[in-house]
């Protein structure tokens, strides 16, 4: 029911050694999942992403990046480079 504390719960509780996540596995997910992960694994294909996570974003010249599997010391540094949201 809510995303971003299923992401957050998933990462922080991480397991580094079995490469798994803080929630388990869904055994049967609902058409709705299904097709947001494929539409996802559809992008990351096209765009020849190797893994997650991926940020895409423009620096603060304005020129587009991208960013995959990055270390909390490196998305600082990369959040740092980021221009400011203009929606």
């Amino acid at each position: 029911p809510d995303p971003l504390a299923a992401m957050a719960q998933n990462e922080n509780q991480f397991n580094s050694d079995t490469e798994t996540g803080g929630l388990a596995p869904l055994a049967n997910a609902n058409a709705d999942v299904n097709a947001k992960f494929d539409k996802n694994m559809a992008f990351l294909n096209k765009y020849q992403f190797p893994g997650t996570p991926v940020l895409i974003f423009q620096d603060t010249q304005g020129n587009p990046m991208s960013l995959y599997g990055v270390s909390p010391d490196d998305l600082n540094k990369t959040i740092q480079s980021m221009a400011p949201f203009s929606g």
